[in-house]
């Protein structure tokens, strides 16, 4: 008579990795990428988290201590000016929701093209923590600007197994998305796009 045993936790180690291989080897399958900066991660449908309902993420650093990026089609109704000291009032540059990680913090991304430095994984876009250098930039030509309120941020490992999991697809990323004239449609555009439909 067959007497069933119980797994060890040793087991039960080893059968979640085999699944976790078996998961990415499927997201790989239709057509998934490794992360990597300058990719763009647009949120399925059947991502789970509330915070990254319908976003679009530019990843801007991924490697072996983990991996960070902005949500890029999130602007909110305040003004960089309300958050940043000697700045004019007014100044028609919205504050985008970055991400759930320190909101408190402000980090942008800006267009130069004769940049020598591809910081956010896209060629002439970089970015900048620099308070006196969003002074700078907001003198400057502030369409060429995103300014974010926090960021997004994964673990080692954390992202691969959520991709995995289908809750991310990857689409290259290009200056244009990051600087959409409408962000608002930006989701529904690059989900379009991956599905091979013509907007």
């Amino acid at each position: 008579m067959f007497q069933r045993t119980r797994p060890t936790p040793g087991r039960y180690l080893a059968i979640a990795a085999v699944l976790c291989v078996f998961l990415f080897q499927a997201a790989t399958a239709r057509g998934v990428r490794e992360p990597a900066p300058g990719i763009l991660l647009v949120a399925s449908e059947r991502m789970g988290d509330p915070r990254f309902n319908r976003s679009v993420v530019l990843l801007i650093e991924h490697d072996h201590s983990g991996t960070w990026g902005v949500i890029i089609n999130k602007p909110t109704q305040i003004d960089v000016s309300e958050l940043v000291p000697a700045i004019e009032p007014g100044g028609g540059v919205p504050v985008y929701f970055g991400g759930p990680v320190r909101v408190e913090h402000l980090r942008f991304l800006y267009r130069d093209d004769d940049a020598d430095s591809d910081r956010a994984g896209l060629p002439g876009v970089v970015w900048s923590e620099s308070g006196e250098e969003l002074k700078e930039r907001l003198a400057g030509n502030p369409s060429r600007l995103r300014v974010y309120a926090g960021y997004a941020g994964w673990a080692p490992g954390q992202l691969t197994l959520e991709i995995a999991h289908g809750g991310w697809r990857m689409i290259e990323g290009r200056p244009g998305n990051v600087f959409s004239d409408d962000p608002d449609r930006l989701w529904q555009r690059l989900n379009s796009a991956l599905d091979g439909v013509e907007i």
